[in-house]
């Protein structure tokens, strides 16, 4: 079974490396229709600091402990901050000790990024709307750190 998991997953690399591939003649092409340099994607302050912090659960997923501190999450949230809809669930669903902030984020919009699943005219579809909108840095962050006040997560910080 390892060697079979481990032949699909070498095959899955290989595609997505033709696909970053491509992406980045897209990319070179574009700049060069437009008379701009190419440049490289780099972190900014905010994201390299939620780079390095990594929560962690303190408690059994469903144990006392964790229903008590997670039902005084919301309390800690900024208004601004919330995460909406199904965005919502995948941030305390994410932290595993080995995601960063900055991972989690970036898993949750490339998830439900602009993405709406309930209106009536989208009802029970996931559709990437201009309409809806996106999951931000602030956001995830700002749920991740109230989990961590509400006593729910420990964050490392490395």
């Amino acid at each position: 079974v390892r060697a079979q998991v481990d032949r699909l997953t070498e095959s899955l690399e290989a595609i997505r490396d033709a696909h970053v591939a491509k992406l980045d003649v897209v990319y070179r092409n574009m700049c060069a229709s437009m008379e701009v340099r190419p440049q490289r994607v780099t972190l900014t302050d905010l994201e390299r600091e939620y780079a390095r912090m990594v929560p962690r659960y303190k408690y059994q997923y469903y144990s006392e402990e964790y229903r008590a501190a997670s039902a005084q999450v919301n309390q800690y949230v900024p208004r601004e901050h919330r995460v909406r809809g199904l965005a919502g669930t995948i941030v305390p669903w994410s932290v595993d000790g080995e995601r960063s902030i900055l991972d989690i984020y970036n898993l949750a919009r490339a998830e439900f990024g602009n993405v709406t699943t309930s209106n009536t005219e989208w009802k029970f579809a996931y559709a990437v709307t201009p309409e809806t909108g996106d999951v931000t840095l602030e956001a995830v962050a700002g749920v991740i750190l109230a989990m961590e006040q509400a006593g729910l997560v420990e964050i490392e910080r490395k």
